[in-house]
């Protein structure tokens, strides 16, 4: 039974369903997409359908990423990274490929890439460093972080309405823009106590002055 918004039931639980569109078939072989979203029993309809439209924002961020060229081996990794879990892999470095791989494992992301160029379409190179190798995690910036956050955060996010997501993941930004206003968008690496508490001193001021409580 179809309910609208791609979400469907079949027998006592909802699912995501949305056949790929013709603009991305040939990159996208999979036709048709069909995921689980939780049994009627523990999910209400209303959780589903939130469910629904955070698998749909993924979709179409995944088809427009297998079109864009990359400017940056940082942009090349962040794209590559989440089409590979889309394709049912894990994303691994082109070193780690030839190294830590088996001989199945190459060949099942090697049938994938050919299911592409069957059809006539060239592999893009997100999607190629998805299957074979891209380069290595970028070293994690402040601002990076923040969408590493956000991506370990996805099934607590997914729980969210629209609205209440869109302020929960401005509340972070925002406090991610004063740390790095203060501190610096740095390599979290090199991060030192001396930041935080840069950081914490410079949090008491705006709040001194602003007449706000450190919790907004």
């Amino acid at each position: 039974m179809r309910r609208g918004s791609h979400l469907t039931i079949y027998g006592n639980a909802y699912y995501f369903e949305r056949v790929v569109p013709k603009q991305y078939a040939k990159l996208d072989t999979r036709r048709r997409i069909k995921k689980s979203l939780g049994r009627m029993a523990v999910t209400t309809e209303a959780e589903a359908r939130e469910k629904a439209a955070l698998l749909d924002r993924e979709l179409e961020a995944f088809w427009r990423a297998l079109e864009r060229a990359p400017e940056s081996e940082a942009e090349l990794y962040s794209e590559a990274k989440p089409i590979a879990k889309e394709l049912g892999f894990q994303y691994l470095s082109a070193d780690e490929i030839a190294n830590e791989t088996d001989f199945e494992e190459r060949r099942s992301r090697l049938r994938k890439a050919m299911s592409v160029t069957k059809r006539g379409s060239q592999l893009p190179i997100a999607f190629a460093a998805a299957l074979f190798g891209g380069p290595k995690e970028p070293p994690r910036s402040v601002s990076n972080l923040l969408e590493w956050y956000f991506d370990s955060e996805l099934d607590k996010a997914s729980g969210k309405a629209p609205a209440a997501l869109k302020a929960w993941r401005q509340r972070k930004r925002t406090a991610f823009s004063f740390f790095i206003e203060i501190v610096g968008d740095i390599d979290v690496s090199n991060l030192e106590r001396a930041d935080f508490l840069k950081w914490r001193n410079a949090l008491f001021k705006r709040s001194e002055l602003y007449g706000l409580k450190l919790s907004s």
